[in-house]
């Protein structure tokens, strides 16, 4: 790759990060209208990961439809693993929203980070460096400030609420863990 190439190729990663990152934040603003226009949680749960895999299918389809090609193997892994990963969190974490809204779900759902550090030294041996468990901390801060933050909206707590909130954390770092696994392989 050029230097040109590899910086474009650099920023074009950068942009496609941020864009991440606004879909994802506003997902939780959406649902909640969504919620509000009567659409069921669980309705909602089956919509984000349809219309996200019809967008990347597209994408690829026209960008690099030969990155669309997997073997058998790679498609079992795909769909049992990462599907069901993926479905459970999606109803976990649309439920818990409709329950308790955004900012408990949030905070419940970034419990996944400290999940993943734990659960690494004993499934892969990657035992907790200062650097990641610094991470750890910095990213529950910036969860409790955007929690803490949100004030015209307030945090609801209930025993149903509370179970989809961590079921959403918890499936969020089963699928991080099971796709560490897959290609530690």
């Amino acid at each position: 790759m050029t230097g040109a190439a590899s910086k474009n190729g650099r920023w074009l990663g950068y942009a496609e990060a941020v864009a991440a990152a606004c879909l994802w934040g506003s997902s939780g603003i959406f649902a909640v209208h969504l919620f509000r226009l009567g659409v069921p949680p669980e309705s909602v749960a089956l919509l984000r990961p349809v219309v996200g895999t019809l967008v990347l299918l597209l994408a690829f389809g026209i960008s690099r439809p030969t990155a669309l090609r997997v073997d058998l193997r790679g498609f079992l892994v795909l769909a049992g693993g990462g599907g069901v990963a993926v479905g459970v969190f999606q109803l976990a974490y649309q439920l818990s929203t409709a329950t308790v809204g955004v900012p408990t779900t949030v905070a419940l759902l970034y419990l996944a980070p400290a999940v993943v550090i734990a659960a690494s030294g004993p499934l892969f041996g990657e035992w907790p460096t200062r650097a990641r468990i610094g991470l750890v901390g910095v990213t529950l801060l910036g969860v409790w400030l955007s929690v803490s933050g949100a004030k015209a909206i307030p945090a609801e707590f209930g025993p149903a609420g509370l179970v989809w909130g961590v079921l959403a954390g918890l499936s969020y770092a089963t699928y991080t863990l099971s796709r560490r696994l897959v290609t530690v392989r």
